[in-house]
């Protein structure tokens, strides 16, 4: 999981609602709340991902491997 500055994406429709049941599984599983930086939205993503988004989003906050949860890969998210 990642959380990158709101004005870097353009977010449809409502995106956060969507993803906040995924960011309160996390939160549960880690045993702490998943805190989120002022103007940042958080973007489920899978590990394999990583590397290339460092690479091209150096302001992307990416949390530790405790907020994590298996899951199969799913469609892009564009």
């Amino acid at each position: 999981m990642i959380s990158v500055p709101r004005e870097n994406l353009h977010i449809t429709y409502d995106f956060e609602k969507h993803t906040q049941p995924i960011i309160d599984a996390m939160s549960k599983k880690a045993g702490r709340p998943v805190l989120v930086t002022d103007g940042h939205v958080v973007v489920p993503v899978h590990d394999l991902q990583l590397v290339h988004i460092q690479d091209k989003f150096k302001e992307a906050v990416v949390y530790p491997e405790e907020f994590s949860l298996p899951m199969l890969a799913q469609q892009s998210i564009r």
